[in-house]
């Protein structure tokens, strides 16, 4: 049942009424009512302004809004694309002969998303199933952290490329996302695609803890295939 504004307004000031009763101090019976009355707009303490004044904002919504515009501000995304650059290279995550400076500054997050593609087949089958022999070994310490990994993956660096896939020919994104790519570049890409780089990254290292030796393989010496080249 839809409420009339009488109806509306005896649920306010019963509810007022309430807030009133619990409070520690008590008001005097006159400053009770005065103060019940201008909560609800019905004394001169709540009566609206002339217009000149009705027309000047709040200095607390003129803060609020200043505070929006700091907090969401947009960032172009030529400017990020500048993030991207020093992984353009054969050893590292964006081939050189699909990508070079001017064709990320104008397809920047398609360059994350590939940047993120590439790091994810890494972490997920290149790591454990060349490197680690997590297909024969699970149970092996290594092992063990990687599958820690492949589910952070999911819930850290998939939303982060799907968020950037949907800003793809636009011209800024948001300064929130801009956050969450810095996230991902300084957490899960290492400086190239050295198996044993990604030993050095946070999201390992948080993982591995500050007992395990980084730079060892279970397996021997890490030798790229043709499928790893093809990254």
């Amino acid at each position: 049942m839809k409420l009339t504004k009488l109806q509306l307004e005896q649920i306010i000031k019963e509810e007022l009424i309430r807030g009133l009763n619990k409070q520690n101090e008590t008001l005097e019976e006159g400053w009770k009512e005065t103060a019940l009355a201008a909560a609800m707009g019905l004394s001169s303490l709540g009566a609206q302004a002339p217009a000149v004044q009705a027309a000047e904002p709040a200095p607390q919504a003129q803060t609020v809004a200043d505070m929006r515009g700091k907090t969401h501000k947009n960032v172009p995304t030529k400017l990020v694309a500048d993030k991207f650059i020093p992984h353009i290279g054969s050893d590292k995550w964006l081939p050189p002969d699909a990508w070079d400076k001017d064709s990320v500054k104008e397809e920047p997050m398609v360059a994350f998303g590939e940047i993120v593609s590439n790091v994810r087949t890494f972490w997920t089958q290149t790591l454990p199933n060349r490197y680690f022999g997590c297909d024969n070994n699970p149970e092996t310490e290594e092992c063990e952290i990687l599958q820690q990994v492949a589910l952070k993956v999911k819930s850290e660096l998939d939303p982060v490329a799907l968020a950037a896939q949907s800003r793809e020919g636009k011209k800024t994104i948001s300064s929130k996302l801009n956050k969450k790519i810095d996230n991902v570049l300084n957490n899960w890409v290492p400086k190239s695609n050295d198996p044993n780089q990604f030993q050095r990254t946070k999201v390992w290292t948080d993982l591995a803890g500050e007992d395990y030796v980084p730079g060892t393989s279970p397996t021997g010496p890490f030798v790229p295939t043709d499928d790893d080249t093809d990254l």
